[in-house]
């Protein structure tokens, strides 16, 4: 089951009552993108999810992010390395 580039979260993004932050958590195991989804979520975070370095930057381009769980050994490159081209996207965590 394929969940990269869905939104999570308890509130929409529009309702900015208590919604601290909007999360991009990208890694190619879909189970530490699952925990990390379940325990962000209880503090009311828009989470982002991506499993490769493609759909992260599509997804750095699209929504304003604030923070990124970001791994390093990707099926498309190196995590690290793809850091300058993240911080200079719109939306630069």
């Amino acid at each position: 089951m394929k969940k990269s580039g869905i939104l999570y979260g308890t509130r929409p993004l529009h309702q900015e009552s208590r919604i601290m932050s909007n999360i991009l958590i990208v890694d190619d195991d879909s189970a530490t993108r699952k925990l990390l989804q379940v325990l962000i979520s209880r503090f009311d975070h828009n989470i982002f999810m991506a499993e490769n370095l493609q759909e992260a930057l599509a997804l750095v381009e699209e929504h304003p992010i604030d923070i990124v769980f970001l791994d390093v050994i990707l099926p498309d490159g190196n995590g690290l390395e793809a850091l300058p081209a993240i911080k200079q996207k719109p939306s630069s965590p």
